[in-house]
């Protein structure tokens, strides 16, 4: 479901990413997910950053009207992408697949930074600095740890 949310992003039908998305995190977030088996949950946790990722973006090429509020929410979504991703970063690193995950969820950074960047010119808020310092750390910091 998540790679064809992306090529509906990729060919910019973004109506058509953003109800597989809602669809996918709609299925994935349910309470029987959470206590099936651990390759299901392993399963969530591998793909909620991608699904988090297309509906934000979708989300964002689809509005009007990119005020505060609404880039805030879509920080907090791409928050919890990048949580999950710090989480999944330890046990990468353990079993050798952190070239992986690094590279296929960069984007996910970039587009946090992109957010909240625009939070930062649209209110002049000084954490949205430290915000974009701290993600951009945080992408070096794994490309560097790529290359040790």
């Amino acid at each position: 479901m998540v790679a064809l949310a992306d090529v509906y992003t990729i060919t910019k039908d973004h109506q058509k990413a953003y109800d597989l998305a809602v669809n996918a995190l709609s299925i994935i977030e349910q309470p029987s997910m959470a206590r099936s088996t651990l390759m299901d949950s392993l399963l969530v946790e591998t793909e909620k950053p991608g699904i988090l990722l297309v509906k934000a973006k979708s989300e964002y090429a689809l509005s009007a009207n990119k005020d505060v509020p609404f880039l805030k929410r879509l920080l907090g979504d791409l928050a919890e992408a990048i949580e999950l991703l710090e989480k999944r970063r330890s046990t990468s690193a353990e079993l050798g697949n952190l070239t992986t995950l690094v590279e296929t969820n960069k984007d996910i950074f970039s587009f946090a930074k992109m957010i909240t960047a625009e939070l930062y010119d649209k209110t002049g808020e000084p954490n949205y600095i430290d915000q974009l310092a701290s993600l951009h750390e945080s992408g070096l910091y794994n490309r560097i740890r790529l290359r040790v």
